[in-house]
């Protein structure tokens, strides 16, 4: 009776330690190895993501930077049309001097004003000058 009495607390500590173990077991799991784990997949994780984080910004910035370029030469384009327009206004305008000068020489009449005058009020007759 004492050999089955034996077996079983033979079973009952082999039990008992194969549950030590398991326990053992999990508590390293659970303490040492699933932190490391996770530390290792959120480093990696928070790396990802900060590599994300700036390649967006960084695709932003060169987004902006094209943006801003083609504002740039638009602006630049208005700019010289306006340029030329002027220009060619002023030309036009010494040019209609010029040809009122001309009118007037032509036709022998000398206007009173200076110069100056003369530029001044070239925008509508000379009053003066036709008298």
């Amino acid at each position: 009776m004492f050999g089955v009495i034996e077996s079983f607390k033979g079973a009952f500590y082999g039990a008992l330690g194969a549950a030590a173990a398991l326990a053992v077991s999990r508590a390293y799991d659970k303490l040492i190895d699933d932190p490391l784990v996770r530390r290792e997949a959120l480093s990696g994780y928070v790396l990802k993501a900060e590599r994300d984080a700036l390649a967006s910004r960084l695709s932003e910035e060169h987004r902006r930077a094209r943006e801003t370029a083609q504002a740039l030469e638009e602006h630049r384009k208005r700019l010289s049309a306006s340029q030329r327009a002027e220009k060619e206004a002023a030309e036009k305008l010494e040019s209609e001097i010029s040809e009122n000068e001309r009118l007037l020489e032509e036709s022998g009449g000398a206007c009173r004003l200076d110069q100056r005058a003369k530029h001044e009020r070239m925008s509508r007759a000379c009053q003066l000058c036709r008298q």
